[in-house]
């Protein structure tokens, strides 16, 4: 029959974020996140992309960081 579900496939490369002690899947089935900064404005945060790098080895995902002017 058309609509069925057959069966639901394991989920790979994910990113979550945590919130009141729950964990929110954003983003599922994906193999790179691009994290995309500012070096002038607003100010580059470090400490940003290196909370974004760890979430992306936590969910399997290759992280690819882009500087923009």
């Amino acid at each position: 029959p058309e609509g069925v579900i057959e069966r639901v496939e394991p989920r790979r490369g994910v990113l979550t974020r945590a919130s009141r002690r729950r964990e929110h899947v954003l983003v599922a089935n994906v193999d790179q996140l691009v994290i995309v900064m500012s070096l002038v404005e607003p100010d580059l945060k470090p400490h940003l992309i290196d909370r974004y790098i760890a979430a992306a080895g936590k969910g399997e995902l290759a992280p690819v960081v882009a500087l923009n002017k």
